[in-house]
């Protein structure tokens, strides 16, 4: 298990001189640090990461690594109900995520570091006089693991791993929840003409596909879009026509070409249905990402 480390300083630069000072340190063996992200947050409250290597200059995680955790970490809205459930995610107390948020408010920098436990009491000595305040938390291996390859390519199982894992639920009977993400999937919606596609809603896929099996089930919904983003309003959905993926626009496009490139490959299969009505015309439709050992080989599939 690793120590998550936070050193918070009152003004944006600070965090980078120090940083520069411990990898000084680094380099003359006094210090180790295994990777290491300054964050600022400027006046208007945006946050800034700039990533740093660990040690000797060798890259200890993916690229992505910072990033990810940071944005769960330090969102720019962050009540108690975010802080629980960030803090449930991440496996960190919530304390410790109320406190970093509160910690970094405009015109503030801080510095986060990943550092082993029996180097944590040499790193935090190394601070005294620095004009910051440290926090420490643990974060737990299998967290580190599954951020780092959130972003590496690595974290989808193969649909035939899915497949059985839902057949073991199944065999032994475990009582099934319905999951409620309505919430979630209504901001999902909103300005759906010009989003991109973002590591949370990614992030959001796996587990709403691990979640599914885990339940006994072969499909997951895993994106709900408003039959106005087909320019067809969905009629070749309705219809079952093959091509129904190309009325796609703006960010539900995008995730049919990231399904088509991360996914499918691997042996998933997308479908589209329409999921209601309103006033007599198409109302949402909804894309589902199938494990069974049904369709064709193209993975591209409708229902």
């Amino acid at each position: 298990m690793s120590h998550l480390l936070v050193v918070d300083f009152p003004d944006p630069g600070r965090a980078d001189e120090v940083l520069l000072r411990l990898r000084a340190l680094a380099r003359d063996h006094l210090v180790d640090l295994e990777d290491a992200a300054v964050v600022q947050r400027d006046r208007h409250g945006r946050l800034h990461v700039k990533r740093v290597l660990g040690r000797h200059g060798e890259r200890t995680l993916s690229e992505g690594f910072w990033p990810r955790l940071l944005e769960r970490l330090l969102p720019e809205r962050h009540d108690r109900a975010v802080t629980a459930e960030v803090a449930a995610e991440l496996g960190l107390p919530e304390a410790f995520v109320a406190e970093a948020t509160r910690r970094l408010e405009p015109g503030r920098s801080a510095l986060f570091v990943l550092v082993e436990p029996h180097r944590l009491d040499a790193l935090v000595r190394a601070f005294e006089g620095e004009g910051g305040r440290v926090m420490a938390a643990d974060l737990p291996e299998e967290v580190r693991r599954e951020l780092d390859e959130a972003l590496s390519g690595r974290w989808f199982p193969p649909a035939e791993e899915l497949h059985e894992l839902a057949e073991r639920v199944r065999a032994g009977r475990q009582p099934v929840h319905r999951d409620d993400e309505a919430a979630r999937r209504r901001r999902w919606i909103e300005e759906l003409r010009r989003a991109p596609i973002t590591p949370e809603l990614v992030g959001h896929i796996r587990r709403t596909v691990l979640e599914a099996a885990r339940q006994g089930r072969f499909r997951a919904l895993i994106y709900r879009l408003p039959s106005e983003m087909l320019t067809d309003r969905g009629r070749r959905v309705i219809q079952g026509e093959p091509d129904w993926p190309e009325t796609l626009v703006g960010q539900p496009r995008l995730v049919y070409e990231w399904f088509a490139r991360e996914l499918a490959p691997r042996g998933y299969r997308l479908e589209a249905e329409l999921l209601d009505w309103r006033d007599h015309l198409p109302g949402d439709v909804g894309l589902f990402v199938r494990w069974d050992r049904r369709g064709d080989d193209s993975g591209l599939t409708r229902t």
